[in-house]
């Protein structure tokens, strides 16, 4: 199957650009978010996502034979790269039920096995986890000084999209810098710097 509805939207199988090793279930439109609707994450891989899961296909000795948590992992794009690369044991969170439904439509069709949590990041409290990692997360910015506080490691990837990310990532080294192309109306531009950061180590 290459082609399916999920929540009123069609998805269809394909290479991700930017990670070509990787085929999720994208919708290929423009996403519209209506006040309060949340961001379809799930449907699209935006590119902090793509970044972080280049950069881990690119280091392998990043994830191997470690356990790995991919927090708000929307699409799964970083979990399934950190898998592919050699992780033992990959847990991916999100608490969106879009998500945790295409996730495992998504680790299937790359035939890798991840464990899908549903649950609010907020409220997650793991007793394992060797590296956390985020792709393009930071909407809410109260999440920021929490995952900073709460998790150790933290691997991130993600363009500066808010001015609590330019103010406290912009003091932070990026260890990569990737120039990574948006089609028109999927995201706020057509091309952004999209930078991979330790968060915290």
């Amino acid at each position: 199957m290459t082609e399916l509805t999920l929540n009123d939207k069609i998805v269809r199988l394909q290479a991700v650009d930017f990670v070509p090793e990787i085929q999720l279930y994208l919708c290929d439109t423009a996403h519209q978010v209506v006040y309060p609707n949340r961001y379809p994450c799930w449907a699209y891989a935006w590119v902090g996502g793509k970044a972080l899961a280049r950069y881990i296909l690119d280091n392998p000795e990043l994830v191997a034979g470690k356990t790995v948590v991919d927090m708000a992992s929307g699409s799964g794009i970083s979990a399934i790269a950190a898998k592919m690369a050699g992780a033992a044991r990959v847990v991916a969170v999100d608490d969106y039920i879009p998500s945790i439904e295409i996730m495992q439509l998504n680790a299937e069709a790359n035939g890798v096995e991840i464990e899908i949590v549903q649950q609010d990041i907020f409220e997650y409290s793991p007793d394992y986890g060797d590296l956390f990692i985020m792709g393009d997360p930071f909407y809410n910015d109260d999440l920021f000084p929490y995952i900073e506080k709460k998790f150790k490691p933290v691997l991130v990837g993600s363009p500066l999209r808010s001015s609590t990310l330019y103010y406290n990532f912009y003091v932070k080294n990026p260890i990569h810098t990737y120039t990574i192309a948006s089609p028109p109306g999927y995201d706020d531009y057509l091309e952004f710097n999209t930078h991979i950061w330790w968060l915290s180590e």
